[in-house]
């Protein structure tokens, strides 16, 4: 009997240990991926901005030269605050944990507030972003976690979508909860990257217009909705366009609610 009781605790032991080094292989990952942003995908944008500026100070410069100049330097310089915005925000949480402030959030206003902060893009590749959503309809949720999600869903369906092409916000009311979808008519997500959309595991990949994603901003859309108890998911068809779905608890009363998650 004492055999057994001895060989069941080395066994749950080793179980225990074997849990352990997987979570520790899962944080160097993550680590190694936090770097690896850091010194190239951080570091690449910033040189071209830096690029910009001094052929911006070129007095030889033509007004025309200087104008693309300076609308490209603009686009770059967004594109790098949305990583640093991501970037900084994942790694709080990654470090700190984070405190998650649950109220009613009408989405037309959190829509409005990404979609004009995006429409200098999008006229850029000449894309249209339509959105219907009933004023009505309210969520619980986390303000700045919804507007991250919704910023960075709304990033990559411009990115990937051609010129020309359309992106539509959509809202619809469930029985106990609201579904948001950014739909896409885009190319799509290859098959074999589907499994790891949503992981740090997924490499580098480049829009239509060659603007690069580092897949950071997936993986902290899913921790952001899990904070908030909700879901998020996707459909997709290589050349055919993606839609990207979040769904949280439809609100009926203003909460003031905070929840410490570590």
């Amino acid at each position: 009997m004492l055999a057994e009781e001895r060989a069941y605790a080395i066994a749950e032991q080793n179980k225990h240990i074997l849990a352990q080094n997987l979570q520790l292989e899962k944080v160097n990952d993550e680590k190694d991926k936090l770097f690896s942003i850091v010194s190239h995908d951080l570091k690449a944008p910033l040189d071209s901005i830096l690029g910009y500026l001094e052929l911006l100070s070129d007095n030889f410069l033509e007004p025309v030269e200087k104008k693309e100049i300076e609308a490209e330097l603009l686009e770059r310089t967004k594109y790098t605050s949305d990583l640093l915005t991501n970037l900084l925000s994942w790694a709080k949480v990654q470090m700190q944990g984070v405190t998650v402030q649950l109220s009613a959030i009408r989405l037309t206003e959190l829509a409005e507030q990404v979609i004009k902060s995006k429409m200098a893009i999008a006229a850029k590749k000449g894309i249209n972003i339509n959105w219907s959503i009933d004023p009505s309809l309210q969520v619980t949720g986390d303000r700045n976690m919804l507007l991250i999600i919704l910023r960075n869903l709304v990033n990559n369906a411009l990115k990937f979508t051609k010129p020309g092409g359309e992106i539509l916000i959509k809202a619809i009311q469930k029985e106990t909860s609201i579904e948001l979808s950014v739909k896409d008519n885009g190319i799509g997500i290859p098959a074999e990257k589907q499994e790891d959309i949503f992981s740090l595991k997924t490499t580098s990949t480049y829009g239509t217009n060659n603007e690069k994603g580092i897949g950071l901003g997936l993986r902290m859309c899913q921790e952001f909705m899990d904070y908030q108890h909700g879901k998020i998911w996707f459909e997709s068809k290589e050349g055919a366009g993606s839609v990207f779905y979040i769904s949280l608890p439809a609100d009926k009363l203003v909460i003031n609610t905070r929840l410490n998650v570590q």
